[in-house]
């Protein structure tokens, strides 16, 4: 969720810095005062387009900044994307006079693109002029099949598709290929000299191991034989050792000719043990020229023909497809032919499963919306989930879309094109309560969407806000006094003037003058009338 939002120099706002709460929040004030600057900032942070007209007058550039908490998908996306994330996800973003705008993620310069994707299923904005990812029809198969929770049968779909499409291309491209006889034997030829140079799994690399040893046994066994010479030779260590400790052999020092010769004899085994090291570190010429003419046979088919074993191999399996197709054409066709059926049958029996899956779901779907429709007064909505055939592909044959109803007697149509303002706003807030969980959506922010709605309407309309705060973050900006006495946490815009700038400020509102916003929200005075009243609202939000 977005924990705290810091702006300067950003339209009407000079210096702001505010944190925010988890549950259900909202921002109210005049109109004019500025509270959808909030979310226009947070759209910048999340990617949308900016220029130098958001600059502050008498200010050279603008800046934003955000911090949000990070998930475990997120933090894994950030860091296998080489971002060093802490507690905090901070994007921030700033735009001067000359037009010139950066977008940042922990300090790291980043771009639009990379942080609109990073955002775009983590915190939605919605509003009534907006077109949100609800509205798109080719997102609605993704969301029927969220709301399915099958990933694994998705996935088989998704993999027999693949292997149906790629048999299908591998006859395509037989059929198509036209050999000659130079051709035939050029690919006998290629499959007999890789058969031939027969290359073993991890083969190289014993014999690189093989050729370093060789190449220093050398230097071990020249090493060993001046050692030799050193101890043994006729004016070696040995002999000298020996005459030490003849020359000892009066009892006035026999400690320590005791001690030269126990150090002698110690010297002798290590002499012995290295000499016996001799035999391990002789290398015959022949073998290391075996070794080296082995090691060049298998970098020439490693050039010719792939740079792993695996290339080598799949290069090998494609000569002998050829070479049986070129041996057998007919027979090859009819194979692969066979090797298609089986695999499409395969696939469809598993997309009709997929498919019954989500026209099951589909009714589940459509009882859960309506409910949720229901408790936004929406008591005749239709909501109908529109399944129909379409071209196979890796997600299915299913084409899905979304259709809806508000009015007895209306057509459901796409979401698209239904009727009125208000009543988009509460659909969209019904599908968001569905969907945002299944999203991993951790922010919503609501941009004035209760415009032109009032009474028990915007009462609901404030009720199903609070019960999305339950699973992400809410955020609106609002008019309505029934929906501001519905949430956790209520802030204040405002606005004032001085010769030179207007200027836009934010405070979080204690009970008091949460009474006295309310009062005037619904009254424009304050008296005990609108007072009392105000008091009733917030006492609806305890009772919710």
């Amino acid at each position: 969720m977005l924990r705290r939002l810091y702006i300067k120099n950003f339209i009407l706002v000079e210096e702001l810095d505010i944190e925010f709460n988890e549950g259900f929040n909202v921002f109210t004030g005049e109109t004019g005062a500025g509270k959808s600057i909030i979310v226009d900032a947070i759209s910048y942070l999340c990617g949308a387009r900016i220029d130098r007209n958001i600059i502050r007058n008498n200010a050279f550039k603008a800046y934003i900044e955000g911090f949000f908490d990070v998930d475990l998908f997120l933090r894994s996306t950030l860091e296998n994307d080489g971002y060093e994330i802490d507690d905090y996800l901070i994007i921030s973003r700033e735009v001067n006079s000359d037009n010139k705008s950066v977008i940042r993620i922990n300090g790291r310069t980043t771009t639009l693109s990379y942080v609109s994707s990073l955002m775009e299923n983590y915190l939605d904005i919605h509003s009534q002029r907006d077109s949100q990812y609800l509205l798109k029809k080719t997102n609605h198969l993704h969301l029927l099949d969220e709301y399915s929770h099958d990933s694994r049968l998705l996935n088989e779909v998704e993999e027999s598709c693949r292997k149906y499409q790629s048999l299908v291309k591998e006859k395509q491209e037989s059929a198509a290929s036209v050999y000659s006889e130079k051709d035939y034997d050029l690919f006998k030829y290629e499959l007999d000299e890789i058969d031939n140079a027969n290359i073993k799994e991890g083969e190289e690399d014993e014999l690189l191991d093989m050729e370093k040893r060789a190449k220093n046994s050398y230097h071990f066994i020249e090493a060993i034989a001046q050692v030799d010479e050193l101890f043994n030779g006729d004016e070696g260590i040995d002999s000298k050792l020996y005459s030490i400790t003849r020359l000892l052999s009066d009892d006035e020092f026999s400690d320590i000719a005791s001690a030269i010769n126990e150090s002698y004899y110690n010297l002798k085994d290590s002499i012995d043990s290295l000499m016996s090291l001799k035999n391990k570190y002789e290398f015959d010429e022949n073998d290391l020229e075996n070794i080296e003419n082995r090691l060049f046979e298998i970098n020439r088919i490693k050039r010719k023909y792939g740079n792993s074993l695996k290339a080598i191999n799949d290069y090998r399996d494609d000569l002998l497809k050829k070479i049986e197709y070129l041996d057998n054409r007919e027979e090859y066709l009819s194979k692969i032919d066979k090797q298609i059926e089986e695999a499409y049958k395969i696939y469809r029996d598993k997309a009709n499963e997929l498919s019954k899956i989500r026209h099951s779901n589909a009714r589940n779907l459509e009882t859960d919306i309506v409910k949720e429709l229901g408790d936004l007064m929406l008591n005749n909505a239709q909501f109908i989930v529109s399944i129909e055939e379409k071209e196979d592909s890796p997600k299915g044959f299913d084409d899905v879309e979304f259709l809806i109803s508000t009015n007895v007697g209306q057509q459901p149509r796409q979401l698209i094109k239904v009727a009125s303002g208000g009543e988009i706003s509460r659909l969209m807030l019904g599908l968001k309560t569905v969907f945002t969980k299944l999203m991993g959506i951790k922010t919503v922010i609501f941009d004035e969407i209760d415009v032109g709605v009032s009474g028990k309407a915007a009462t609901a309309i404030g009720l199903k806000m609070l019960s999305l705060s339950k699973d992400a973050m809410v955020i609106s900006i609002t008019h309505s006094a029934q929906v501001a006495a519905l949430a956790d946490h209520h802030y204040y815009v405002e606005k004032s003037n001085d010769e030179i700038n207007t200027s836009s400020s934010i405070r979080l509102l204690g009970y008091e003058e949460r009474v006295n916003e309310l009062a005037i929200m619904q009254s424009s005075i304050i008296n005990d009338t609108s007072i009392q009243a105000a008091k009733q609202l917030l006492d609806r939000k305890n009772e919710a």
